[in-house]
């Protein structure tokens, strides 16, 4: 606990350096010009950041908008420190398990609304308009094996 404090102290002087502009947020800009100078990456490699791959490591970090603000930047350098755990590599298997099986139930459902689509006699097919379709991609009806489509 105390390690890690003082851990984040270092992480929020660092931030304070790599942060050229002052504007409270990191850009992968930022981070790539002071990652080039061996003193920024030796810091890191003392608090178990090893960062070969920029542009990877800021995708890791960046939530939405190119940029990342301090205590979110704190948060998940002291998250990536260090080596991988046991428990944290198969927390890692277990949600990519779950992500394919949601990628395979979709992939089921969009197979089926399209074999459902290619049974529509052409005059129905003229009339219906793809705004007028509303697909429920929700877990309850992610696994209904019904492949009729109602046309009336």
């Amino acid at each position: 606990r105390k390690k890690d404090l003082e851990d984040a102290g270092s992480l929020r002087k660092l931030f304070d350096y790599l942060d050229t502009n002052g504007s409270g947020t990191l850009t992968s800009s930022e981070l790539r010009a002071c990652l080039d100078n061996d003193l920024v990456k030796a810091q890191l490699a003392v608090l178990g950041l090893t960062i070969k791959d920029t542009q990877m490591f800021f995708k890791m970090l960046d939530s939405v908008n190119d940029e990342v603000d301090l205590d979110f930047f704190v948060e998940a350098c002291l998250k990536m420190k260090g080596a991988a755990s046991s428990i944290d590599l198969h927390s890692l298997c277990f949600e990519t398990k779950v992500m394919r099986q949601s990628l395979e139930d979709f992939k089921h459902e969009t197979r089926t609304l399209l074999q459902g689509l290619r049974h529509v006699p052409p005059v129905a097919k003229r009339a219906v308009k793809l705004s007028d379709i509303a697909v429920d991609f929700s877990p309850a009806t992610a696994r209904d094996d019904d492949d009729t489509v109602d046309w009336e």
